[in-house]
Parts: structure tokens; C-alpha cells; sequence
């Protein structure tokens, strides 16, 4: 079977990545690479099959790394097609493969080129410096991301339920009486062409933006932001679609505390919006995020702040395994909404030392799946640790 391509990670250490920088339009450059034209286009040497594995060779080399998704086109094969979405399986420096199973050894013919796949969205409408995404996946609820990304250190950033031009929408999330302007999502604490680190990981339906945002951190990949559809609990839930951010301007403040960070966050707060109640009424409202935990009692709402009980030692002793949990959302208070796609709360003490961007094997209830790690904190006081679902795809 096919590895799933869906999921799509993307980071500024790439070759052929946007800069993310503290200047107007340096975060719609960054989106509208990885959710909608990809980076690193550029053609190819030789795609030759081999044992049912594909080995693309680029001498100047290519923006790969393992378990990216390589989009290639223009190759001509005998007995099928190897263009399309790959999940690369090995990388040189020059050269990476793919599966290509059921195919027989060949030389592939062709004008051959490749470049990181995009998630596969929609710019649906643009401006200066003012972009609105659309995710085409017919599965989701295709609502619109709107970025203003005219300001330097930050970019504002609101869901809509549909737009007619890029600065006009219906059903908007947060509105402007839970924060005026709508959410923040910062890019630099300094308002210039400095680079910052940066990591977006998405599918077709849910986005998720991270940034070392803050020069005096180095290291500090806090997960700033996220548009897109939620794992609703109950079938039907049109309005499964949430937005995250920051309430205010975080730019200049020190990264890890909790009105920033999606891995620990938690109470009732428009840091998290949906765009209507489960039971569609209304307009936009606050939600519960809250990571569970293994040691979390029946009688502890979701919105109590109870993912701060029970935090496991890393490793875990009696198994010397690592846990990871759902991030829950929740309405109205207390009522569980749904779970975040492709996200997982760490309630391990400590388990930063597993690394950043590290992908480590699913065991027990995530076989055949690898997570991707990354650490949330400055070094010489790590705050703890998140993680994605890296295989897909995410429910």
C-alpha cells in the first residue's frame, strides 16, 4: 500500500525555504510556500528504479529530507508512474529515494523535475501583504485563514466562514469583541530582515505554525499558531473549525508561558476560537485546550487546569517508554468539542531531552506511525516538549 502523503512538514532549514524575518509580508511568504506552491523546484539528473525503490540524483542538490513529500512530474516509465507525491524514504546530499513498487527496473525518460509538495490549499484571496487560505480537501469545512502580515513583528490573523474579497467575510473568528484585530501570530522580536527559525506542519484541512521567535531563546520552537478543522466528537459538527494564537502582542516576551504555546495551555480562553458552538448557533466562541494526561480523575473537568496533574518521569520507569496524549478542546465551559489533529501533549517531565525535531517510532496504541518531537523552551530552562503525527493521516 502506498505511504500516506497527506501530512506535509515544512522548516526554514530546507533548502529553497522562505526566510521568516521581522518585515511585512515575511509570513505569507512562509504560507503560501507550504500550503500552497511549494519550494526547492528545480530538475533532476536521473530517476532510476532499482529493486522497486526510486533514486532521484540532483548534483546541486535538493530540499528533502526524510519523510518529506517530493512532488515530482515529467517522468516517463514503462508498466506505471512515479510522478505525483512521494514520500522520500533516504537522502544524500545529492540524491534521495522513494517507493516505487510494482515498477521494473528502468531509467526514467522525461524532462524530470520535483520540489517540496505542498499541503495543497488555495490562496483564495490576496492584497498587499494580505493574504486568505482556503483548504481544498472536500472532507473539511474549507472555512478561510485571513493573514494581515503588514506589520513587521507580528502578523494578525482571523478565520472567516466565507469571504468575498480579501478584507470582506462573513462568520469571522475571534470577532472583534473577543480580540479586536484578531489573533497574533509573531514572527520576530525584532523588526528586521534577521532570520528566524520556523517550522509549519499541515495536511489538507489543519495547519499548524511554530517559530524561535524570540532572538534572546535560541532554540525555543514555541507553536504560535493554528487554523483548520478540530476531530469533533460528534458526527455532523459543521463548525468543527478553530483558530489559535496569541491574545496580544508576545513578540518581545519570553517564549513558553501559556498565552503562547498550544502543547500546555489550558482554561477557557479566545487564544482559542471556533467558529460556532457545536450546536451551530451564535458566533464565535472561547475554547478549552488541554492536554490529558495518564493520571487525570473522571471528577477533573477540561477546563480546570488539570493538565498540569500527574506529569510523568522520562523515561517512564517501569517500561522506560514515552507518553504522549490527545490536546482536548472544549465549548461552553466544561463540554469536550473534539481533539486537535495531529497533536500531541507530552505529560512527561524532562522530555526535552529527547530533541528537536527528532521523529521517534509509535509503539502500544501508535504502530506503524512516527512522531516528530520538538522541544518548547529556551535551553538553559526548557519548558517541555510536543509532538506531531508525522505519517498520517490524521482523523
Amino acid at each position: 500500500m502506498p505511504a500516506d502523503t497527506t501530512v506535509k512538514i515544512f522548516h526554514n532549514a530546507m533548502p529553497g525555504a522562505p526566510v521568516l524575518s521581522g518585515t511585512a509580508g515575511a509570513l505569507i511568504a512562509v504560507l503560501d510556500a507550504c500550503l500552497v506552491n511549494g519550494f526547492g523546484t528545480g530538475s533532476v539528473d536521473s530517476l532510476v528504479i532499482s529493486g522497486g525503490v526510486a533514486t532521484v540524483t540532483r548534483a546541486a542538490g535538493h530540499p528533502f529530507e526524510v519523510g518529506s513529500v517530493a512532488l515530482i512530474a515529467g517522468a516517463t516509465v514503462s508498466g506505471g508512474s512515479v510522478n505525483g507525491e512521494q514520500r522520500v524514504l533516504s537522502v544524500t546530499g545529492a540524491s534521495y529515494t522513494f517507493d516505487a513498487t510494482g515498477i521494473a527496473n528502468q531509467a526514467a525518460t522525461g524532462t524530470i523535475t520535483h520540489k517540496a509538495a505542498p499541503a495543497g490549499w488555495a490562496k483564495a484571496f490576496s492584497g498587499a501583504n494580505l493574504a486568505a487560505y482556503r483548504p481544498t480537501d472536500p472532507a473539511g469545512t474549507r472555512f478561510y485563514l485571513r493573514v494581515d502580515d503588514t506589520a513587521a513583528q507580528n502578523a494578525r490573523v482571523r478565520g472567516f466562514e466565507a469571504m468575498t474579497d480579501v478584507n470582506t467575510g462573513t462568520g469571522p473568528f475571534p470577532t472583534d469583541s473577543l480580540i479586536p484585530g484578531g489573533q497574533w501570530w509573531a514572527k520576530s522580536n525584532s523588526g528586521s530582515a534577521s532570520p528566524r527559525n520556523w517550522a509549519v506542519v499541515c495536511d489538507g484541512r489543519t495547519m499548524y505554525y511554530t517559530a524561535e521567535y524570540n532572538s534572546s531563546y535560541p532554540g525555543s520552537s514555541v507553536p504560535l499558531g493554528m487554523f483548520g478543522d478540530f476531530e469533533p466528537v460528534r458526527a455532523g459538527d459543521a463548525y468543527r473549525c478553530a483558530i489559535a494564537g496569541g491574545v496580544s502582542d508576545r513578540s518581545g516576551s519570553g517564549p513558553g508561558d501559556q498565552s503562547d504555546t498550544l502543547d500546555w495551555t489550558h482554561g477557557y480562553s479566545s487564544a482559542t476560537t471556533a467558529a460556532r458552538r457545536a450546536v451551530g448557533v451564535g458566533g464565535a466562541t472561547p475554547m478549552v485546550r488541554a492536554g490529558q494526561t495518564l493520571l487525570q480523575t473522571t471528577s477533573q473537568s477540561i477546563s480546570s487546569g488539570a493538565n498540569y496533574v500527574g506529569h510523568l518521569a522520562f523515561p517512564n520507569y517501569a517500561d522506560s517508554g514515552v507518553y504522549v496524549s490527545r490536546m482536548a478542546l472544549g465549548d461552553d465551559g466544561a463540554n469536550l468539542r473534539g481533539y486537535m489533529r495531529g497533536f500531541r501533549y507530552v505529560p512527561m517531565a524532562a522530555v526535552h531531552s529527547i530533541g528537536h525535531r527528532v521523529r521517534v517510532p509509535g509503539q502500544s496504541a501508535l504502530p506503524g506511525r512516527e512522531l516528530l518531537f520538538m522541544t518548547a523552551g529556551y535551553p538553559t530552562s526548557p519548558r517541555g516538549c510536543y509532538a506531531f503525527d508525522a505519517t498520517g493521516p490524521w482523523a
